[in-house]
């Protein structure tokens, strides 16, 4: 009977070996959080009134509630508005976009990661430039020629080479997380946001969007929210989006809606990221 005992014991370290290896023990996931504010306006094409006081309110409003990232639309480049808001206690970055200057007279389309306490990080110029919004190609000015219009000739020939387009993307590091923006119509480019996911291990996508060209289009809306979700569960990212003239979101990475402004609002639209 003594015999058998080695074999007995030895059967059951067996069992509780292969028992220990099938069971998967998992350490707790780690995760931070950053809160985004995401800034809305709605002042369309044809209204000029308001100016950048409207824009420097806003901001300010968001800079209010202390969030880690501030978005915003497509209007007054963020350099420009900082100079005119208060200084606050925590530190923040703001990305937005705005028209900027060249020396030669042309201008850039630009999108500015700038922190509330080290002034601007890095510059974003846009790639993905809007045909007869912000250049013109060659045909479209022979086609507007022949029609005897002033302003269908003289639109054509004011756009040409008025806007340059960038080189390539940029992204930054934010409190440990990369964050990476481009500019409204380069949504379009699935190759924009892959290349940041790729190459600056971005967490987060931005966009600074102005549809406001488009009044109020809701097909346009619902294509650029389809992409968005493309875009999100593609790179495996937060995607976020402030608009001026249509609602401004947030996507998770798994392509869920979970924040949005309505139509018509101005304000600030909050949402927290968990990130692992």
């Amino acid at each position: 009977r003594n015999g058998w005992r080695p074999v007995l014991i030895s059967c059951a370290l067996l069992t509780v070996l292969v028992i220990l290896t099938s069971v998967h023990f998992s350490a707790p996931r780690m995760t931070r959080t950053i809160t985004a504010s995401l800034v809305s306006t709605a002042v369309s094409v044809e209204n000029t009134e308001p100016g950048i006081e409207h824009e420097v309110r806003l901001l300010s409003e968001a800079l209010a509630h202390g969030p880690d990232l501030i978005v915003l639309p497509e209007r007054y480049p963020v350099p420009t508005l900082m100079r005119s808001v208060a200084t606050t206690s925590k530190e923040t970055l703001i990305i937005g976009a705005g028209h900027e200057n060249n020396p030669d007279g042309t201008l850039r389309s630009e999108l500015a990661y700038v922190s509330t306490e080290d002034g601007t990080l890095a510059r974003y110029q846009k790639m993905f430039l809007m045909p007869l919004g912000e250049y013109s190609p060659a045909f479209a000015r022979i086609a507007y020629s022949l029609f005897d219009d002033p302003r269908l000739s003289g639109y054509a020939n004011r756009l040409p080479g008025s806007v340059r387009p960038g080189r390539d993307v940029v992204g930054v590091t934010w409190k440990g997380v990369g964050i990476g923006g481009v500019i409204c119509s380069d949504d379009l480019s699935p190759i924009l946001y892959r290349r940041l996911a790729n190459t600056g291990n971005v967490r987060i996508l931005v966009n600074s969007a102005n549809p406001a060209w488009f009044h109020t289009s809701r097909l346009l809306y619902a294509k650029t929210l389809e992409m968005g979700k493309v875009h999100a569960v593609e790179n495996g990212t937060y995607y976020l989006l402030s608009a001026n003239n249509a609602p401004s979101f947030a996507i998770s990475p798994s392509g869920k809606l979970i924040a949005s402004s309505p139509w018509g609002y101005e304000g600030i639209t909050n949402v927290t990221l968990e990130l692992p």
